[in-house]
């Protein structure tokens, strides 16, 4: 059989008998109707990815809102150490005033007033009395610094060393009620 030429091909393709044996009146009808099904298939699908979108949202949501209070415990949790923290150090600052040690004193009242300035600022949870029972705290240390500068540079028997050790017993003491107040 010889190779037909592009222009018999043609004619031979148009020739050609529709594959469908289903009568042409059948036909426009299976497309609407497949038509229809594709649109509620599309519609149904579309519903689908925006229930799916709300879904999302809310677990989004409730992430973040997970975070932020891992954020505020950890942030409440770094609080309460260093006020644990700076109670130590004032019970050092005890211990120095017992052994005529007051040359460090200075530098110890500073790193224990910032230490508490820190807590005053990260813990979000304190009551304004607890705010303000941390701000006499740092006002007391910042006096009691003072005095042992002044005492530095001048004549050491000035520092009444008793005083000075109870006056940082009651601040250990009001410091322990506002690392009460972080524990809950």
């Amino acid at each position: 059989m010889a190779e037909p030429c592009p222009d018999d091909l043609c004619l031979y393709i148009l020739r050609v008998q529709p594959v469908s044996t289903l009568p042409h009146s059948v036909i426009p009808g299976l497309a609407n109707w497949a038509s229809l099904v594709g649109l509620g298939v599309s519609i149904l699908g579309f519903a689908l990815t925006l229930w799916q979108l709300k879904r999302t949202r809310g677990a989004a949501a409730a992430a973040k809102t997970a975070a932020e209070d891992a954020r505020k415990t950890i942030e409440q949790y770094d609080a309460a150490v260093d006020l644990a923290a700076a109670v130590t150090s004032l019970d050092d600052v005890k211990r120095l005033y017992r052994f005529d040690a007051i040359e460090v004193l200075p530098d110890r009242y500073s790193i224990v007033r910032q230490r508490i300035v820190t807590v005053r600022e990260r813990a979000q949870n304190l009551t304004l009395e607890h705010r303000n029972s941390l701000q006499t705290v740092v006002q007391q240390i910042a006096q009691l610094g003072r005095e042992v500068e002044v005492a530095l540079a001048g004549s050491r028997t000035s520092l009444d060393r008793v005083k000075h050790s109870d006056v940082v017993g009651r601040l250990i003491d009001r410091l322990a009620v506002v690392a009460a107040a972080l524990r809950r």
